[in-house]
């Protein structure tokens, strides 16, 4: 009996996972991605160096590519992909500190320190938020940090319920607080570190990923964040798809889906354009691990009518998150991690990279001058510039305009450094190849967690029951746009696939998030009040609550 075939549309990181577990599993698997290369926004890119040379095109580290230390899908995954004698994984390192950086201020080092109490965690925050260097008002970080200390013994119930339509700005109480508070806790820990504005973001998602990121922060280990040992395709995206053709994956590249075929049950085939044609392409099951934009522009409205939980894609909403490398002739190492750049009207985080690439000579890129790399991230392409340019990013009518204002707001940033970048450290720059210009367009948004968008996302199973959903636009544990989400939703989906076949086959591994168990019994407390219709009590409450019963167990306890 031959294998069931597995039609898997997009070869970005969901699209490459699901193919890894379909094909471990002795599915017949075959992968349509429309571009001339795999990896999706994970993927590396190259450009030729301006000034010439004889060496190797310059690297090009688009999009925000780290991995915290909350990840558990992704770095799963990379430790089944063989590389060298050894495996994927190992070729992460650890960055090991993060910074603030504002202008004409000293770097804001985040330091690590190891909580196991509430007491503890209490402490850390204290240290964090109430530093004076941040230029907080008085009480504001107390505050802030109460915020979060709320929210961490919230229990899950109460997030769905009431924080998911809940406004990050209003849970932080942004509108009562100086600018200063505005711009580093309400807004500089949401657009920096993921695709979203604290105006418009749901609570739950950013209370959830703030947690994760504090607990990587502060744990043994120091995993908040993690980067590559070098281009992303060399250390991850090739020796993967090069792991997947030996297990018998096929690839084919500059495959286009057009349409799909439906019988008013399941679907029967897609349509895929080609360099010189189209084709049409069957199989038992389909994996749409496309992005929102381009799957709900494909499904049509009979199959609406069959999956209802389709029918909210058109309300998710999509904004820019998009790089730009700057080439140095000398290496700034800035910060042994990313920076965000708190005064960036652009919200733009960078990395220096050479810092972390052992064994990646430099002087084989182009003409052998190019010393160091910087990639930054762009979060805001609607905020005016405020250096070079009063247009915002998406109103700019050339790469240049936007690496001139970029470079400009890096600079002042930086200026207070023990090695601050200087004018004439540049010496040439990459935008991501997915702007374009007139009009200015990107072909790579992400999905952002906007209020009351989590009931408008699918499952990864669908109505259809042949049609299965890997993106990261899917419900996930993670439910953030990220690859973790994306590599999450392919595994729930080859689990439906699996559940569909009838397969023996193990089901894929899926991890809920980990949050600190100082805080259990508070959530579970605040769950009992949550099934009783009553409100969480706060807090300082919660805490004089804790203290009490401590004090009432020490004195229980025999001596």
């Amino acid at each position: 009996m031959s294998a069931e075939k597995v039609v898997i549309l997009g070869g970005g990181v969901a699209g490459l996972t699901a193919a890894h577990e379909l094909i471990e599993r002795g599915f017949d698997v075959e992968v349509y991605e429309s571009t001339p290369s795999l990896g999706g926004k994970a993927k590396s890119n190259t450009k030729n160096y301006a000034g010439g040379g004889s060496g190797l095109p310059l690297p090009g580290e688009h999009g925000f590519r780290f991995f915290p230390g909350f990840y558990q899908h992704i770095p799963h995954t990379m430790s089944r992909i063989p590389f060298s004698s050894d495996c994927v994984l190992k070729n992460l390192v650890v960055a090991k500190q993060s910074a603030v950086a504002q202008e004409n201020r000293p770097l804001f080092m985040f330091l690590t320190h190891v909580p196991h109490s509430l007491q503890d965690w209490i402490f850390v925050f204290d240290d964090w938020f109430g530093r004076s260097e941040l230029g907080l008002k008085p009480g504001e970080g107390e505050f802030f940090a109460s915020c979060l200390l709320d929210f961490m013994s919230t229990c899950d119930k109460r997030r769905l319920a009431a924080l998911e339509g809940k406004r990050w700005w209003d849970y932080v109480e942004a509108d009562t607080h100086s600018l200063q508070y505005k711009k580093l806790c309400a807004r500089g820990l949401t657009r920096s570190l993921v695709a979203m504005s604290a105006e418009v973001a749901s609570t739950r998602t950013v209370g959830s990923i703030l947690v994760q990121m504090m607990m990587s922060m502060t744990s043994q280990s120091a995993t908040m964040d993690r980067v590559l040992n070098a281009p992303t395709n060399d250390a991850w995206i090739t020796p993967w798809t090069d792991y997947l053709v030996s297990k018998g994956v096929k690839m084919f590249l500059e495959h286009q889906v057009q349409s799909f075929g439906f019988n008013g049950t399941q679907v029967t085939d897609v349509t895929v354009k080609t360099p010189t044609s189209s084709k049409i392409i069957t199989g038992d099951y389909y994996l749409a691990a496309l992005p929102v934009e381009v799957a709900r522009a494909l499904f049509t409205p009979q199959m609406l009518t069959s999956a209802p939980s389709l029918r909210g894609l058109p309300r998710l909403q999509l904004e820019w998150m998009s790089g730009i490398q700057f080439y140095l002739g000398r290496d700034v190492k800035l910060c042994p991690g990313h920076i965000i750049c708190a005064d960036s009207p652009w919200a733009i985080t960078c990395i220096s990279q050479p810092q972390f690439w052992n064994g990646v000579d430099m002087s084989t890129f182009g003409d052998g001058s190019i010393k160091g790399l910087i990639s930054v991230d762009i979060s805001d392409w609607n905020a005016q510039g405020s250096k070079t340019t009063t247009n915002t990013a998406r109103q700019c009518s050339s790469g240049a305009e936007i690496a001139s204002e970029s470079w400009a707001q890096l600079m002042a940033h930086l200026v207070a450094t023990n090695d601050p970048l200087m004018t004439g450290d540049q010496k040439d720059f990459f935008l991501d190849p997915s702007i374009t210009f007139l009009p200015t367009e990107n072909s790579q948004p992400l999905l952002i967690n906007t209020i009351g968008s989590w009931k408008d996302r699918p499952n990864a199973t669908t109505e259809i029951t042949n049609l299965f959903l890997a993106a990261d636009y899917v419900q996930t544990n993670t439910d953030l746009a990220t690859m973790e989400g994306a590599n999450e939703a392919a595994r729930r989906a080859v689990n439906g696939i699996l559940a569909q076949a009838g397969s023996t086959s193990s089901l894929c591994d899926i991890w809920k998030f980990n949050e600190p168990a100082a805080f259990a019994p508070l959530k579970a407390f605040d769950e009992t009040l949550f099934d009783l219709g009553l409100p969480h009590p706060g807090f300082r409450a919660l805490r004089l609550m804790a203290r009490v019963a401590n004090a009432l167990s020490s004195s229980a306890t025999p001596s």
